[in-house]
């Protein structure tokens, strides 16, 4: 089913949920009676879920699906991690978590802190937050995050058109790669971030970014219940993170699945949603099979 960002706003509008602190999570969700199983979709930095509208609208044919924004009151990981799991708590839910970039972060988080709530993890072009990373990874890790805390004084002072353009330009060599399809998806979440695109939610995802550091050392035995139910896409023409990155996220996940077949860079799952669901539904599938 090819759902438009229309069409997904209004189907699904948002629903508002206030933790018991007095957060405010704004989420859509679809409730499908057929399915037992409910996909979570955690965004990256762009802190925007309705760039998930395609790949939710698929996935809602087989599943009841989850999204929401990332709240900006909190500023902490954890504090966000555990509002996210209320909230999860409050629908009486247990979860597939899909995490792409900082949302794959984002779902290692919840998964430590409330795996009771959580059934298994689907990550895409993110890295580990693992205690025994190597120095070059460590060394990668800290270089972006210092980048993105400069980032983040940029964005306090520079016009946010300036920032807008910046975040939604791409490379050219890699956009030669692009299938024609690809390259219309691109445009329009190009076209998505400079319409939606806020300083201060921009401002927000960076803190984010910048609080990491506080999640560090995290252990294989963190993730030991989700054996066989971890799946990992890395994009070969993503360089966002680094070899030893996705290889210590490897290393700390329980016998993951490894799926590099899709392109595109970063944003690869954007570009290709009908190839991204369908790989995510043949593993879960799978997975409730064994």
């Amino acid at each position: 089913m090819t759902v438009t960002l229309e069409k997904y706003r209004e189907n699904w509008p948002f629903q508002t949920f206030v933790t018991a602190q007095g957060t405010e999570i704004r989420y859509r969700r679809h409730e499908n009676p057929k399915s037992d199983k409910v996909l979570m979709l955690l965004i990256g930095t762009i802190g925007n879920s309705d760039a998930f509208y395609e790949i939710f609208g698929t996935f809602a044919e087989d599943y009841s699906v989850l999204t929401l924004d990332y709240p900006e009151d909190l500023e902490h990981n954890s504090q966000i991690a555990d509002a996210i799991a209320e909230l999860i708590e409050s629908l009486g839910l247990r979860v597939w978590l899909l995490g792409q970039s900082l949302g794959g972060f984002v779902a290692q988080i919840i998964a430590k802190r409330h795996p009771d709530i959580v059934e298994g993890l689907v990550l895409s072009n993110t890295a580990s937050l693992a205690k025994d990373m190597s120095p070059e990874a460590f060394r990668f890790l800290g270089d972006m995050i210092m980048t993105q805390s400069i980032n983040r004084r940029i964005v306090s002072v520079a016009p946010v058109e300036f920032i807008k353009k910046k975040l939604t330009a791409v490379d050219p060599e890699l956009e030669a790669s692009f299938s024609p399809e690809q390259k219309l998806r691109s445009d329009a979440f190009a076209q998505l971030t400079m319409d939606t695109l806020t300083k201060e939610r921009l401002r927000h995802s960076l803190t984010m970014l910048v609080d990491l550091p506080k999640q560090y050392g995290m252990l294989p035995e963190d993730f030991a219940r989700f054996e066989g139910r971890v799946l990992l896409f890395f994009s070969p023409d993503d360089t966002m993170f680094s070899a030893e990155c996705r290889d210590a996220l490897v290393n700390l996940m329980p016998s993951p699945v490894v799926d590099r077949s899709l392109t595109g860079g970063h944003l690869a799952i954007f570009l290709d949603p009908g190839r991204y669901a369908e790989r995510v539904s043949e593993f879960i599938k799978y997975e409730s099979r064994s």
